[in-house]
């Protein structure tokens, strides 16, 4: 089966998303037609992460925000692409792909299309409620072109039904290394991401702070992104964008996860954290609110002060900490695989 993959950006989660598809998924052809990011990951390390037989495109048009003439021309090349792949099946990722694509699609004669947004673009806070109800009609009229609209969470999917629009469920997984190796010396809190207004690095920086007069606990960001200035803490250390390999190491070795985020789908990093066993501190905001599941992996925080006093009664329980670590690493291997998520998207591969 031929499967051409359209993306906005070929970066952070779904990025990882693509890639376990493309390689557990191996027998089938994949074609991924993509834009860059000037804050992601270098694409070429990218690239090198998937398997040697994965054909790369550039999307030299596309472009995440609104802009009919931009848009027209993204437009335009996706159809002179789809014209020329004839794939099997298109799968569309993020928004942007969402949109644009499924209008190529039609125009194309392809039916079997799958269009996972993987953070609604409706869901953002970063834009006035007016632009909001803009994105919300754009889906509404989008919806009815072909397509199977897949939402990565039940929080995700419920939004989706507010706004009359059906989708089908199917939980995003990640393929994770749990390693046995020794924990920092420092309590170590993890976060990873583009450093954007959409993970909220503002709050992540002013917890780090509450905490800088003690000297056994540090803060890291795994990631880079136009707002890293404002992570200055004197205790948060910037790894900048690291390999799949270092993060994993980084992640088995930190002792909690906490995330600020202000709207997800259902953030792959946070699935890859409960994957090595860490409790979870998540801002609860869509798509983090479906990875903690009734504190038995660690707590969902509605402002800064609830994140500061849940993290120092983590850090200050040690039995606490080891049971909601084996309830993130009981959640993902319930929900969260790769295997999971990439045998639904197989099936539904097949049964279009």
């Amino acid at each position: 089966m031929k499967i051409l993959h359209i993306v906005e950006p070929l970066a952070t989660g779904i990025n990882t998303f693509i890639l376990q598809l493309a390689q557990n998924l191996s027998s089938d052809e994949h074609i991924i037609l993509h834009g860059i990011r000037k804050e992601g990951q270098d694409i070429e390390e990218v690239k090198n992460e998937y398997p040697a037989q994965t054909q790369f495109i550039h999307w030299t048009n596309a472009q995440r925000e609104i802009s009919l003439k931009k848009d027209f021309k993204a437009y335009s090349e996706l159809k002179k692409r789809i014209k020329e792949i004839q794939p099997d099946v298109i799968h569309l990722h993020s928004s942007k792909a969402g949109i644009i694509g499924r209008f190529a699609a039609r125009s194309c004669g392809i039916k079997k299309v799958i269009y996972t947004p993987n953070a609604a673009s409706f869901l953002r806070t970063d834009v006035s409620p007016l632009k909001r109800k803009i994105f919300e009609q754009i889906e509404r009229f989008s919806s009815r072109l072909p397509g199977e609209i897949i939402s990565s969470s039940t929080c995700e999917q419920t939004r989706y039904a507010e706004i009359g629009i059906e989708t089908k469920l199917i939980y995003n997984g990640a393929k994770v290394s749990k390693l046995n190796q020794p924990k920092f010396d420092k309590f170590t809190v993890v976060n990873c991401g583009v450093v954007s207004t959409q993970k909220n690095p503002k709050l992540f920086n002013e917890i780090a702070l509450h905490f800088q007069d003690q000297s056994d606990i540090q803060f890291m960001w795994i990631g880079n992104g136009d707002e890293h200035n404002i992570l200055n803490a004197p205790n948060l250390i910037k790894t900048g964008w690291k390999s799949k390999k270092e993060v994993f190491n980084i992640l088995n070795s930190a002792h909690l996860y906490l995330s600020t985020s202000l709207w997800e789908g259902l953030p792959l990093a946070g699935i890859e954290a409960m994957g090595c066993g860490l409790p979870m501190l998540l801002n609860d905001c869509p798509g983090n609110n479906n990875l903690v599941l009734d504190n038995q992996n660690g707590y969902l925080f509605q402002d800064k002060v609830a994140a500061q006093d849940f993290l120092a009664q983590l850090k200050s329980k040690k039995d606490l900490m080891n049971s909601m670590g084996e309830g993130s690493l009981r959640i993902y291997n319930e929900y969260f695989t790769d295997e999971i998520c990439t045998d639904a998207y197989s099936k539904l591969y097949a049964e279009l």
